[in-house]
């Protein structure tokens, strides 16, 4: 029981020593033009120079100007807009995650190219550690191993010192072709952090498909893990101007116990909430969900529930009363919609944000269940996104809907990184305006 709170290299291949060259030169005419002043723009050739020391290979020189272009008027970490961690059609996906075993700070990497047009060797990724969001710079990490490398994807592992345990790990991913670049950013771990693993790698999503295979990876090897099931259905999240929100028993109980081996391969059938433990006196655990028409859904019965944020009451017990019953789940969405073309384009637009909410939001309850999932459902992207900690801002400005809403980090045994909507009643107004152009499929 439980309290819940809530190959071959395409790279252009300069010698080092040119590299190296005109960082130094960089470096002289920066202090001769600064009158001898070490400030920032002199310490980025220093940078590089480290840079072409410590990595000891060939690097793209595109890259090296971007970085100097970026370390000239680098920017806090708490300053960016991260709108596009939440955008889908983005170019790649990077898929990390920091492993602390007791003995060693491991980031396990994979960046894979969805854009079929691209080529996987005009990326570079760039690892530092930084102490704070507010900090512009870092320290440089160089212990990358490279594990492998197609035209469409290049994983590895960076080895971070643990003198930077609490610090933030950031990655670069730099596109050298348009000189573009994403920056992305997560807590480097003080504890130990075992997990599941599918394929070798782990598991970034909160997440698995049922009968997938995982591993159980980083676990202390002296003791079992005992494995938790909980079948509990969390309610929807609340609209964000309601006072009373949807109840969560405040002791959750599991229907069943499984005992594991601590590098086991397991495969779970049932579908809900399971919590990994091998001291189940502690407040700490692996927690993840495990459904079956996921994150994608296709069943009539999956499709009723996140319906609820636009659907009277009545509305809402047809549909669920429908069942399998597609011509009375039909009957109903075109009641609501007004007509047949009105009703295609509304469940091909709303249940794309569904699927979305449930890839980016998935929690100890369904993306969709989710603060932030219903906000992004019905409002949609947001233009900006700042991550401030314990914090995370989201900014309108389009044609639907001008205004802000904020999250507050709420952590559980299930998720830490649990995150609740602060909710206003000025809100009410723009909510129901925005339901209306939902139901008439106008958006």
């Amino acid at each position: 029981m439980f309290k819940l709170y809530d190959s071959p290299q395409r790279y252009h291949k300069p010698r080092f020593e040119v590299i190296a060259a005109l960082s130094r030169d960089l470096n002289t005419r920066m202090r001769c033009r600064l009158g001898g002043r070490h400030d920032s723009l002199t310490i980025v050739a220093d940078y590089m120079f480290k840079l072409i020391l410590f990595l000891k290979r060939p690097v793209n020189l595109v890259t090296v100007f971007i970085l100097i272009s970026w370390a000239s008027s680098a920017q806090q970490l708490n300053t960016i807009n991260y709108n596009y961690l939440y955008a889908s059609g983005q170019e790649f996906e990077l898929d990390w995650k920091i492993v602390h075993d007791g003995e060693e700070i491991t980031i396990h990497y994979r960046l894979e190219l969805t854009d079929t047009t691209k080529k996987i060797f005009d990326y570079d990724v760039l690892w530092d550690a930084r102490p704070s969001l507010a900090d512009k710079e870092g320290t440089l990490l160089t212990g990358v191993t490279p594990i492998a490398t197609t035209e469409k994807l290049k994983s590895g592992k960076v080895k971070v010192d643990k003198s930077l345990a609490g610090q933030y790990a950031v990655a670069r991913v730099i596109y050298n072709e348009q000189k573009r670049m994403r920056v992305f950013h997560k807590r480097i771990p003080t504890n130990n952090t075992p997990h599941i693993a599918a394929s070798g790698f782990p598991v970034t999503q909160k997440f698995i498909l049922r009968n997938q295979p995982v591993n159980l990876s980083a676990f202390a090897t002296d003791s079992a893990v005992f494995g938790f099931h909980y079948p509990t259905s969390f309610p929807p999240a609340s609209p964000p101007f309601a006072t009373k929100q949807g109840r969560v028993a405040p002791v959750i109980q599991s229907d069943s116990i499984r005992v594991f081996t601590p590098s086991q391969t397991i495969t779970l059938r049932e579908t809900g909430l399971y919590l990994l433990q091998q001291d189940t006196a502690s407040l700490e655990g692996v927690a993840f969900r495990v459904e079956d028409d996921y994150p994608k859904l296709g069943t009539l019965q999956s499709l009723a529930g996140p319906l609820i944020y636009v659907c009277t009451s009545q509305e809402y017990d047809k549909l669920k009363a429908a069942g399998e019953d597609k011509a009375q789940f039909d009957k109903t969405i075109l009641s609501i919609t007004g007509n047949a073309e009105r009703a295609r384009n509304f469940m091909r637009t709303y249940f794309r944000n569904v699927e979305l909410a449930n890839r980016y939001f998935t929690s100890y309850k369904e993306g969709w269940k989710t603060d932030r999932g219903m906000v992004y459902i019905i409002y949609g992207l947001p233009q900006v996104v700042y991550l401030l900690g314990d914090r995370e801002v989201w900014e309108y400005n389009n044609t639907t809907f001008i205004g802000r809403f904020t999250f507050t980090k709420s952590p559980t045994i299930f998720d830490p990184e649990n995150f609740v909507l602060i909710r206003e009643e000025n809100y009410r107004d723009a909510w129901y305006a925005m339901i209306d152009l939902w139901r008439k499929a106008r958006f």
